[in-house]
């Protein structure tokens, strides 16, 4: 039993080694100043914390990006930008509501695909015939007005 302690006891300090190094990986903070020159630190300086900084690594690789800070009109743009975003979002709910109503109208009306297929053919036809009928009532007259 006293080994299984100690395993467990090394296997544990292992661990918490491992999450001290992790959580000091990134204490090394850069941000540029105002002449535009990167500067690195512990802590990022209160003249320039609202600019944004990197976290890096001990050995110097970006671990994380801190963006600078929006102002008031950045912030407003987004509300805007988030409630056009909305309600493109209902009128395209309302728009695939209103479809659905026809589609259930069409599915109601006829029993497949055929049937609706069938039914367009005979409108056409009709409207056809509609026009060649007006068509010789039109012509026809002028027809033998135009050979008198």
């Amino acid at each position: 039993m006293p080994g299984i302690r100690y395993a467990i006891t090394a296997v544990l300090a292992i661990l918490l080694l491992i999450g001290a190094i992790g959580a000091n990986a990134a204490k090394i903070k850069c941000w540029r100043n105002n002449e535009g020159i990167r500067e690195c630190g512990n802590t990022v300086p209160p003249e320039f914390a609202q600019q944004g900084h990197e976290e890096r690594s001990t050995t110097g690789v970006t671990v994380r990006r801190q963006g600078k800070a929006r102002d008031k009109a950045e912030v407003e743009a987004e509300r805007r930008a988030k409630i056009e975003v909305q309600k493109a979002a209902m009128e395209e709910n309302k728009r695939r509501q209103a479809q659905a109503v026809k589609d259930r109208v069409l599915l109601d009306t006829f029993v497949n695909e055929r049937d609706m297929t069938l039914a367009h053919q005979q409108n056409k036809e009709a409207i056809a015939q509609r026009t060649r009928h007006s068509a010789n009532h039109i012509w026809a007259p002028l027809k033998i007005v135009i050979f008198l």
